[in-house]
């Protein structure tokens, strides 16, 4: 530090006076110089004459600049002594003191002081069947790696909130993995944890059986019918099922356990020894765990190794979206694809019901855009008449009410829950077929959106009527437990506002109805001073522009990574992916592609779509199962990647296990 006092002109090397020298880097980014003694000069210089590119941490985080960098300087009378420069919310919740490793059998783990005048609450860990949201600790059955992040406000003012970095931290195991172990089983998804026998093997025999205990079998009876006819299609062999609390040597048992073991909905533990002994807190747990089950007997014929594991899933929705409005499916495909969902613990299967041509455009006519191929795939009262023009339903191909009520409940109790989806207020010529007196407009695709200016109250009222049909009345088509998808992707920005409030509007009459709702991501893209409401309210984050992530996670929104282009397929399309990148998939993580906490609740997971934009006058003429090929061909290594890796398994050791087990 060199100072001068006698010249107009600033002090150079050579004329400077050195008041102060030091041969080291600053510890910390921010430093106050004190003079040995104070001074009266007219220039101050700053010369440095090296530094290292390894600059002082800001807080916990580091710094890496290949040149030299002062972002402020300033010179003070007198000494500034203990004065501490007030630190920011963010600068707190990126310097805490959280442990690199704890103890698994501790049971809590301590939050992290911040100073007086501060709050601290913990978002969440991306296992929280380790490390709960209540700061309970789990202990894993051996040492597991968690990440997990807090967030820091000034007391009292939620406007200054934010989320801390990822903070990464092991939890030490009930065991440790020793030499001779039993390895773990090649499963897909990789089991979360495992701990070997000392060697031997569980083998079925004829006299095998599933026992379900007593005091579940309401709960249970469900997966043990499913686990019976897919052991005998698997293994070749019959089994039969029984209710009791006791099983014998070559016997399944499964139970239902009381909450407190941090398996969570979806998650069981197994024992294996000379038989089999399943603990889940919820049926899906214990169905999942039949999966694990007929995977190794799959690859093993007989024989599953000894030892104990707890599995468990990283996201709460591990999903995908099918286009059956543009592109009919049969009931039948529809089961497949759910059928190969629960073998891989996908749990959100969700169907767009209604959508048309896309290129509305390329029709010269009104008339011609109004005959374009659209599809409504449920059966419908809606029949021409009156103010309708046209029938709702698909006359090529559609889903009763029953069946699909069925499919809804009957996959339900097995862990899958399948998502109706009704796309408006765009996307919807097979409504404005019906009602074209409620067109936005004759030209291009303003054929398929509904007239939200001039004609709001009647285009919702009419939405509504058509929700009614299937989630009204004492034993509806979509109960309340179904999830239901209402659309709102990519309506035209010329009305903005009355788009906004009819999201509102539409969201607020399905959840005064009870269910559940989600929605396509579009409020960034069609942002407003009308407020829509988020609370409760899931939504597709299906690309940034149209709902930027971070900021619908600010907003409150329970969001759902779908990334167009990351993880859509447009079968034989020449645009997008016409099949995914397993490797890809396989090393995919929703919550570090959208920037925002893996363990937050309102981070839900993800799923990957397939949209069959190729029709009418772009007609590829791919078939059901063509299609579907593009699916399984995903299925495994996304469904990996959700449930969660222990990084023990890369993607070329992954395809091994997918031939063996899938």
């Amino acid at each position: 530090m060199q100072l001068h006092t006698g010249s107009r002109s600033l002090p150079t090397e050579k004329t400077g006076e050195t008041v102060k020298a030091f041969t080291t880097s600053p510890s910390d980014y921010r430093e106050t110089i004190v003079f040995d003694e104070a001074v009266t000069t007219r220039y101050l210089r700053l010369y440095i004459e090296s530094f290292d590119q390894a600059g002082a941490p800001e807080g916990s985080a580091s710094v890496s600049w290949p040149t030299v960098s002062v972002y402020e300087f300033g010179t003070y009378e007198t000494d500034l002594g203990t004065t501490e420069v007030e630190r920011t919310p963010k600068e707190i919740a990126d310097s805490l003191e959280v442990p690199s490793s704890i103890d698994g059998a501790s049971g809590n783990l301590a939050m992290p002081e911040v100073p007086e005048g501060y709050e601290i609450s913990f978002v969440g860990a991306d296992y929280e069947q380790i490390v709960d949201r209540d700061l309970t600790v789990y202990q894993p059955l051996v040492t597991k790696t968690v990440k997990m992040n807090f967030n820091v406000k000034k007391a009292g003012d939620d406007s200054t909130a934010v989320d801390s970095k990822e903070y990464t931290m092991t939890v030490t195991g009930k065991y440790t993995a020793e030499d001779g172990d039993n390895a773990k089983p090649n499963v897909m998804p990789e089991l979360a944890e495992w701990k070997g026998a000392k060697g031997g093997s569980f083998e079925i025999s004829d006299s095998s059986r599933i026992v379900v205990a007593a005091k579940d079998k309401a709960e249970l009876s469900a997966m043990a019918e499913e686990f019976k006819n897919d052991y005998k299609e698997i293994t070749g062999k019959s089994i039969k099922i029984v209710y009791a609390d006791q099983a014998s040597a070559g016997d399944f048992f499964f139970t239902l356990e009381a909450a407190g073991n941090g398996l969570k909905e979806e998650g069981y533990s197994m024992n294996v020894t000379d038989k089999v002994e399943v603990k889940a807190e919820q049926k899906a747990g214990a169905y999942w765990s039949t999966r694990t089950i007929l995977q190794i007997l799959k690859q093993n014929g007989t024989t599953i190794p000894k030892g104990e594991c707890r599995d468990y899933p990283k996201y709460e929705v591990r999903g995908f979206m099918l286009d059956v409005g543009r592109r009919p499916f049969e009931s039948e495909t529809l089961q497949e694809v759910a059928k190969t969902m629960l073998w891989y613990k996908m749990n959100d299967l969700q169907l767009h019901l209604n959508d048309n041509y896309i290129f509305l455009e390329n029709y010269s006519t009104s008339e011609g855009a109004m005959s374009a191929y659209e599809g409504f795939r449920m059966e419908s009262d809606v029949k021409a008449g009156g103010l309708n023009q046209a029938d709702l339903t698909s006359d090529d191909m559609y889903y009763t009410k029953a069946e699909m009520k069925s499919m809804i409940q009957n996959y339900r109790k097995l862990g899958l829950d399948i998502i109706p989806e009704f796309d408006t207020p765009a996307h919807s010529l097979s409504f404005t077929k019906v009602r074209p007196d409620l067109r936005f407009g004759t030209t291009g695709r303003q054929n398929d959106h509904f007239n939200l200016n001039t004609k709001y109250d009647e285009s919702l009222a009419f939405v509504e009527s058509i929700w009614d049909e299937y989630i009204k009345g004492d034993d509806p088509v979509f109960d309340r437990d179904t999830i239901v998808n209402i659309g709102t992707d990519e309506y035209d920005g010329q009305y903005t506002e009355q788009f906004r409030k009819f999201t509102d509007d539409l969201l607020a009459y399905i959840q005064d109805n009870g269910n559940t709702v989600r929605l396509w991501g579009s409020l960034t893209a069609r942002s407003g001073s009308t407020s829509v409401r988020s609370e409760g309210v899931q939504m597709n984050i299906w690309n940034d522009g149209w709902a930027n992530p971070k900021s619908m996670y600010q907003q409150g929104y329970d969001l759902i990574d779908m990334n167009d282009g990351s993880v859509y397929i447009v079968p034989a399309a020449g645009y997008y992916a016409d099949y995914l990148s397993r490797k890809s998939m396989y090393n995919y993580d929703p919550a570090t592609r959208m920037g925002v906490p893996s363990g937050s609740e309102q981070t839900l997971g993800g799923a990957y779509a397939i949209w069959n934009d190729m029709v009418d006058q772009r007609a590829n003429g791919l078939t059901e199962m063509e299609i579907y090929d593009r699916f399984d061909d995903a299925a495994p290594y996304y469904a990996a990647a959700l449930w969660g890796k222990s990084g023990e398994v890369s993607f070329y050791n992954s395809t091994a296990d997918e031939r063996e087990c899938g």
